[in-house]
């Protein structure tokens, strides 16, 4: 490894300066953006993170639930597609990457320098488009398979944060909605605080976002 690198010649280092980090952030990044880990304002995605109602969280607990329920509320209504696009961070390391390694691999290939510039700029440029246009289909797709909290009607659930009484405040349920689990706001009309754990039931939907909940079995008793 020593003695490849001492072969390199000037330009060269420098197309592996650019490659070999930029190469490593975007293997992280695609890692992370596979378990679900990467959001809020950074993010391709565009996931607005919501600070409201983390009274009773601490901690990353909070950032990731946090995040989760944004994401859901967002794309159901459909008004965080970004459009394409092509100089974000993500993009910008699939640029050094594929760019840095071009130029190195034409180089050593004995390409003329400005030959081997050019064609790692327009290289990088491809792979940042390419990655846009990845991007907007994965969030087409997302967008496509949303869901319609309004479904969430009748639906049981429990209580993750305590819902306080008389819409005080928003708390957080866990329902099951179109096959999967979900935490969403909540908020409760009734005169006692819904506490973590309880099994409520979601009455109506509030601001086209908010459940409105009771508690399981005063909710069956008013039916």
């Amino acid at each position: 490894m020593i003695a490849w690198w001492e072969s390199l010649t000037t330009l060269e280092r420098i197309f592996a300066y650019a490659a070999v980090p930029s190469s490593i952030l975007l293997l992280v990044q695609t890692i992370l953006l596979m378990v679900g880990v990467m959001g809020g304002h950074g993010s391709d995605i565009y996931i607005e993170s919501d600070t409201s109602g983390l009274g009773d969280m601490s901690g990353a607990d909070a950032d990731m639930s946090d995040i989760g329920v944004t994401q859901d509320v967002q794309i159901d209504h459909g008004i965080h597609d970004p459009g394409l696009q092509i100089l974000t961070m993500r993009g910008l390391t699939a640029f050094f990457s594929v760019g840095g390694w071009t130029g190195l691999v034409l180089l050593r290939g004995q390409v003329d320098r400005v030959a081997s510039g050019i064609i790692a700029i327009l290289a990088g440029l491809a792979a940042m488009v390419v990655l846009a246009l990845l991007l907007k289909a994965a969030l087409r797709l997302q967008s496509d398979g949303t869901m319609d909290i309004r479904n969430a009607v009748g639906a049981t659930g429990t209580v993750y944060i305590t819902v306080p009484a008389n819409r005080r405040a928003k708390g957080k349920v866990m329902i099951k909605l179109q096959e999967q689990l979900r935490e969403l706001e909540a908020v409760t009309e009734g005169t006692s605080d819904l506490k973590a754990g309880s099994l409520i039931q979601v009455v109506s939907v509030l601001n086209g976002d908010t459940l409105v909940v009771a508690e399981a079995a005063r909710a069956a008793g008013n039916s």
